[in-house]
């Protein structure tokens, strides 16, 4: 069995040296203020990001404060958006694909009033539009290029539908589809859900057996993927070598894995392995996913299921800043992303 080596300096649109630079001891007194209000109150609104964060409905763990406890922690924040599918190109039903790009500008705007130390794309930053794909990832590379941090990317089916995998990663700056990082006492961990899929390396072992999947698996639909045999054993020692160092983690991949917490038609293919491996780990505290676009959520065996609603079906809009906490994490939706707050027992 191969074991893949982590790959810590997997880059987005800014150079890998901008992340490590972030002074998290400054914190302004307006960031200061709108956490506090945040805690205090049901909703609020950031008049500098222009972010309307709503109060997460019932179901959602809600910690006030007792007396005399310290609510100010250390913290990061990290920007989010999952399913931005730009295309220049008519819309089709409820997917605006070029009404995108303006989102995706008032997001980045947004997200530059935070004090940030990366920003999280959770993949199909592009629909596909054939020959065009190309210059559309430029034009919506174009808007994220504003944003003053970097951009750690997870690539998605339609990432793939009409570009070589060997190209996106090229444009995103990236030497592996899937890779990890630590941060400030957290490791994160990037699936690539497409690494078994139609969009495989062509003539590679992932080829093949995507083939084997369509053979003899269960129906599935044809635009989802699977995490490989060789991308598993990495997965593996990653979560062990976190656990071993005593970091909580947080896995990102397109694709959901738990059908709870998304439409079941859209999960990984081999959903029921990964999840048993992140289970097991006992050192995962969140999965965050995109693909399925209205969202969803749920909480099974310590793990918080998070999929992101997509930006290219919200009415609005769809992004959210990640307050992240020793020990909770705050997701402070904006449009159709609702606000969370993921603790643990």
């Amino acid at each position: 069995m191969l074991t893949c080596l982590r790959l810590p300096d997997a880059t987005g649109w800014l150079p890998a040296k901008v992340l490590s630079s972030p002074n998290l001891a400054r914190r302004s007194w307006l960031s200061k203020s709108l956490a506090l209000a945040f805690l205090l109150h049901p909703f609020w609104l950031a008049v500098g990001g222009g972010l309307y964060l709503h109060a997460e409905p019932s179901g959602i763990a809600d910690h006030p404060a007792s007396p005399g406890q310290v609510v100010a922690q250390s913290f990061f924040n990290v920007a989010v958006v999952a399913d931005v599918q730009y295309a220049d190109k008519p819309a089709v039903g409820n997917r605006a694909y070029a009404a995108s790009q303006s989102k995706f500008q008032e997001a980045v705007i947004a997200f530059n009033q935070q004090e940030l130390v990366f920003g999280l794309d959770l993949g199909d930053l592009i629909d596909g539009n054939r020959e065009k794909s190309a210059t559309d990832l430029q034009t919506i590379m174009a808007v994220g290029n504003q944003l003053k941090v970097p951009w750690r990317h997870v690539i998605g089916n339609h990432c793939l539908g009409e570009m070589a995998r060997s190209d996106v990663l090229k444009a995103h700056g990236m030497t592996n589809a899937y890779y990890s990082f630590d941060y400030e006492g957290w490791r994160f961990v990037v699936l690539d859900g497409m690494d078994v899929s139609h969009w495989s390396e062509p003539d590679s072992f992932e080829a093949r057996l995507s083939v084997e999947y369509e053979r003899k698996g269960p129906p599935f639909y044809l635009f989802n993927g699977a995490v490989g045999p060789r991308q598993m054993a990495w997965l593996r020692d990653t979560l062990q070598s976190a656990s071993r160092r005593g970091l909580p983690v947080i896995v990102c991949c397109h694709l959901p894995t738990l059908a709870a917490a998304s439409n079941p038609g859209l999960l990984l293919w081999n959903h029921p392995q990964v999840l048993r491996i992140i289970e097991n780990s006992k050192c995962v505290r969140a999965y965050f996913a995109g693909h399925d676009h209205p969202g969803g959520y749920a909480f099974q065996r310590g793990i918080h299921h998070v999929t992101f609603p997509g930006m290219v079906e919200s009415p609005a809009n769809a992004y959210a800043i990640l307050k992240v906490y020793k020990n909770r994490i705050e997701i402070l939706g904006a449009g159709q992303i609702p606000s969370r707050n993921l603790t643990w027992p």
